[in-house]
């Protein structure tokens, strides 16, 4: 009888339990799913006070609210979230890469958000793994979150990514060894291998050759040893395709030289693979990857794309996501949005990215590249294209000298004066330090935003964000403000029982903005991307 109590005791006890946690995952589940009873909403705030959202806009921000994780949202907002641009423009559309396009090229992307919402392990394992983990950039973890989106969830081959593209040199510096035709990554200071104290290797070149052929320059130096030179018959170049012999050496070496040079020949390497050289058994392998500091520039790429694998067409894409504020009350150019630090202005931007960084997809290093690529895949060169596209996203921002919750006639015709400017894209607020008293409403909570998680609106539970801390009420945020020193980005925030919501965000400045100096700027004279330009109001291209 005893036995039978203890058994009933202990199976109650179990259901108990088990109840509890399924009410307690219910309980979460409605947290997050159940509408929240804010005063105001972010769509109708900005209605109100900023400016009305387009149905492109209200897609988007659906899509945002079923996502919880702030590098989840993250991730939407860099892809999804409307852009800058538009491709209204006559003269310079052709070049914006449209949120139309960028849905066509991830495919429908929102089962695949959804579940990393709910397991965003793969997500955080790629920002610390990734080329600019670590980096408090704001465009840094921009650039590494569209590589996410890009690689992982539209499962797009992207061929080439942050790839430096050497300054152009005169004939007479080229290596001898190169010839019309190779893609040369050059290692200075060389790349240094040994073979104990015996013998020591340097490697100072690596040339793709039409056909897929790579050739790595070396230099042998005798140490102690007094045996002949070793050979690279047994060199190996290894990658995720393998290990790869030679197909030839040519090693050369005056009489009684204490040194040997040649180069070692290698077949059917993409130039794409992440290799690793080995020069002879004995003979650590050294990583063949260019250097990107230890030698002049003249720019990168962003990424380079092949939607089709089965296609030899590339796309080349450049990305920026851009914060600036509206100078003027009645903007009327690119050049009329200068950023918070002033010596930034949109109009400079963007005609740097369309004159400049979009024809880096264009040189001859960047083709030979992809066309060593694609003889490696056994593709034709001769069909082989690339078209460049820019994707700039980001806000702009108000001037406001109000209280931010009273309603305000706002221009909604911008996009009219600049055709370029997308009617769909998220608009905040700025003010000067002085006037920030006048313009915080008395009901909301405040968070002073931190670099570089500056992107998707913020939203969560308790009194605390993970990325910005302790939410402030009005009289903390102005007592605060009196030690500021320079500009401050603030998001504004709904907030009720259960937790909070953005509703808008704005920039904080110093009272003397933009009048710092512009050094090494000049503004005066530049032809504006828009079809009107500073006070000439004529159209003009990229200077």
């Amino acid at each position: 009888m005893d036995r039978g109590l203890r058994r009933h005791h202990e199976l109650s006890t179990t259901l108990r339990a088990c109840s509890l946690g399924v009410l307690s995952c219910l309980g979460r589940c409605w947290e997050l799913w159940s509408p929240r009873n804010f005063a105001v909403s972010r769509e109708e705030f900005h209605s109100r006070h900023l400016r009305p959202w387009t149905w492109k806009r209200k897609e988007f921000e659906s899509l945002l609210s079923r996502l919880q994780h702030p590098r989840v949202r993250d991730v939407a907002w860099s892809v999804l979230a409307p852009g800058l641009c538009c491709d209204a423009d006559a003269t310079f559309g052709h070049e914006v890469f449209t949120d139309a396009a960028m849905k066509d090229l991830l495919g429908d992307v929102s089962e695949g958000l959804l579940a990393l919402d709910a397991d965003p392990r793969p997500l955080d394992a790629w920002l610390t793994s990734h080329d600019r983990s670590g980096s408090r950039f704001v465009g840094h973890y921009y650039e590494s979150l569209v590589h996410f989106a890009l690689a992982e969830l539209g499962k797009v081959e992207v061929a080439l990514y942050s790839e430096p593209i050497p300054k152009e040199t005169k004939q007479r510096n080229a290596s001898p060894a190169a010839s019309a035709g190779d893609v040369v990554r050059r290692f200075k200071p060389p790349l240094k291998t040994s073979l104990d104290v015996d013998f020591f290797c340097s490697i100072h070149e690596a040339a793709f050759l039409e056909g897929g052929q790579l050739r790595i320059s070396f230099k042998i130096k005798r140490g102690r040893s007094r045996e002949a030179f070793p050979l690279p018959v047994e060199a190996t170049l290894t990658s995720a395709q393998g290990v790869r012999r030679p197909a030839s050496h040519r090693p050369s070496s005056p009489p009684d030289s204490d040194r040997m040079d040649g180069h070692v020949l290698f077949e059917d390497v993409s130039v794409s693979e992440e290799l690793e050289f080995a020069y002879a058994p004995g003979f650590p392998a050294v990583p063949l990857r260019p250097t990107k500091m230890r030698q002049p520039i003249q720019g990168e790429v962003d990424y380079i794309l092949q939607p089709d694998q089965s296609s030899p067409q590339f796309l080349h894409l450049e990305v920026a996501v851009k914060f600036y504020l509206a100078a003027r009350d009645e903007v009327a150019t690119w050049d009329d949005f200068i950023a918070p630090n002033p010596r930034d202005i949109l109009g400079l931007k963007l005609r740097h990215m369309l004159s400049h960084q979009l024809r880096m997809g264009q040189t001859p290093h960047i083709r030979n590249l992809l066309a060593a690529r694609v003889a490696g895949n056994g593709q034709r060169m001769q069909s082989m294209g690339i078209s460049s596209r820019l994707w700039m996203n980001g806000r702009l921002f108000l001037a406001a000298t109000a209280p931010l919750d009273e309603t305000h006639g706002r221009p909604d015709s911008w996009h009219t004066r600049i055709p370029m400017l997308s009617p769909d894209l998220e608009v905040g607020w700025w003010c000067r330090f002085r006037e920030l008293d006048r313009v915080l409403p008395a009901t909301c909570r405040f968070l002073v935003l931190k670099k570089p998680y500056w992107l998707a609106p913020l939203r969560g539970s308790g009194g605390r964000h993970a990325d910005h801390g302790r939410l402030r009420t009005r009289g903390e945020l102005l007592k605060e403000a009196r030690s500021w020193k320079r500009f401050q980005y603030v998001a504004v925030l709904a907030v009720d029982a259960g937790g909070f919501e953005e509703i808008s965000r704005g920039f904080v400045v110093p009272d003397e903005w933009p009048q710092t100096p512009r050094r090494g700027r000049r503004h005066s004279g530049s032809r504006s991307v828009s079809p009107s330009s500073g006070s000439s109001g004529q159209q003009g291209a990229p200077s």
